[in-house]
């Protein structure tokens, strides 16, 4: 897995799109589609030989997966590594839901949905260094992380909870300004 310097250095060096994607975020959807010239195929597998190299070998490009293939590899992980920023921390929550710890970087999204040595391993640096000593005080097994807790955690954050949490602030909010009113 890449830290986060390395994802910014390498998509400088493809570049982006308005949308924000990248150039081989671009190439990996037309590929899918099946609908790409020879020169842009070329360009895909050189661009896919680059990151791979990157990587090294222990490391799969598995491309766009089904959603019962990506539950059996979340399942079948040891953990999953999360070293980016993400407003709201799906793949944690996925990757919990099926049992899977996360050793995530301690900020954004992650930071609400992966409880440090419960759910997972939280790091505060975006350094190599720092997610290493995560990586290391999790395969030591210095934490209380169980099955049970990494999929009881993503309870929290279940559709039901949120609309039901949702409208108690509100009748809460709306019964204080009522209350205000009649003073």
């Amino acid at each position: 897995y890449y830290l986060n310097e390395q994802l910014k250095a390498i998509q400088k060096e493809l570049g982006s799109s308005e949308d924000g994607k990248s150039e081989f975020d671009e190439l990996e959807d037309k590929i899918n589609k099946g609908n790409l010239t020879k020169d842009a195929k070329e360009k895909a597998n050189s661009e896919l030989k680059k990151l791979k190299k990157l990587a090294g070998k222990n490391t799969k490009f598995l491309g766009q997966v089904s959603d019962k293939e990506l539950k059996k590899l979340y399942a079948s992980a040891k953990a999953v590594i999360f070293p980016q920023i993400e407003d709201f921390g799906l793949v944690p929550l996925e990757a919990q839901g099926q049992g899977t710890p996360v050793i995530a970087f301690n900020k954004g999204g992650a930071k609400e949905t992966v409880l440090n040595n419960q759910t997972g391993i939280l790091f505060n640096h975006q350094t190599p260094k720092s997610l290493i000593k995560a990586i290391k005080k999790f395969e030591l097994g210095d934490h209380q992380i169980t099955l049970r807790k990494c999929q009881q955690n993503t309870l929290k954050f279940t559709q039901d909870r949120f609309i039901n949490k949702f409208r108690d602030k509100v009748d809460k909010l709306w019964q204080k300004h009522k209350s205000q009113l009649r003073q």
